[in-house]
């Protein structure tokens, strides 16, 4: 009897829920994934079920078949399921690995590269449609990532090996790091006699305004780029501010004119008019 032709593109092994990945998204799944293995033939029948898609297998060897291995586990797994992957000894040679929406220690990837693995990290940011993919210097790999990113209806934006984590600090400093910010600004217009839904929807407002501003022309949209603010007048919101954001405040703005290397007389003149803790006579 003549075998199938059909081979499945990509294998996955998995923990967690693999289906909120970047794997979940995918709109092909269900006619490209093949075996779906896990620490059980019980866990792996359940990410399989939640996934509609893949075939549940017993051991990882029954992946050893597949060019491309999706990978995704939450962190108190990831290293379970690398040592579950080393023990099947799978010929990793002309294969890549996939890992999505999953990081692994840097000893961890050169281990499996070591064992001829091929491997790309892929981190979905589906607030932005997009998905960024690192490579590991192997293209194979990475191609194979950009595949996966399509499928998903993610744009990929691919850094370069190592800017993984320059990227995640941006993120940080675009997310997490910037809500408080945004908080902060609220505080001060509820101070000012805002009510609390009006006070966030400006303070939302502007940054919003500001985010688009620079994304239509770069730090040449930055409020100060031309003329420069007047010191005093800052140096007196400063102040007005409460005890928590004064010196938060005073140092952003001189960090902001250090960074854009303008206007150094007015940051001189802010350090000078406000030293940690002082207050302008009069202000607040």
């Amino acid at each position: 009897m003549r075998a199938s032709a059909y081979q499945p593109k990509f294998a996955l092994v998995g923990a967690g829920a693999v289906v909120r990945s970047l794997i979940g998204r995918m709109h092909s799944r269900a006619h490209t994934l093949g075996p779906v293995a896990a620490v059980s033939l019980r866990v792996a029948s359940r990410i399989a079920n939640s996934l509609h898609a893949g075939t549940a297998v017993g051991s990882p060897k029954e992946i050893d078949g597949t060019r491309v291995v999706l990978f995704h586990a939450p962190p108190e797994q990831a290293l379970v399921l690398v040592d579950f992957l080393s023990d099947a000894a799978i010929r990793w040679r002309g294969k890549s690995l996939i890992l999505c929406d999953s990081e692994l220690p840097l000893t961890a990837i050169r281990m499996l590269q070591q064992s001829g693995a091929a491997i790309a990290s892929v981190k979905s940011l589906p607030a932005i449609n997009s998905a960024v993919i690192e490579g590991h210097g192997e293209p194979g790999a990475t191609a194979a990532a950009r595949r996966v990113v399509l499928d998903a209806g993610l744009l990929p934006i691919q850094v370069a090996p190592g800017g993984g984590i320059l990227l995640g600090a941006a993120v940080t400093l675009c997310t997490g790091a910037l809500s408080p910010v945004i908080e902060r600004a609220a505080v001060l217009l509820r101070a000012a006699g805002l009510r609390d839904s009006e006070a966030a929807q400006l303070a939302a407002r502007m940054v919003g305004q500001t985010a688009s501003d620079y994304a239509h022309s770069g730090k040449q949209s930055w409020v100060w780029h031309v003329r420069p603010p007047d010191p005093a007048r800052l140096a007196a919101e400063v102040a007005a501010a409460p005890e928590g954001t004064r010196e938060f405040l005073r140092q952003l703005i001189i960090a902001g004119l250090e960074d854009l290397v303008r206007h150094p007389e007015v940051a001189d003149c802010l350090r000078a008019l406000l030293s940690p803790g002082q207050r302008v006579q009069g202000a607040g």
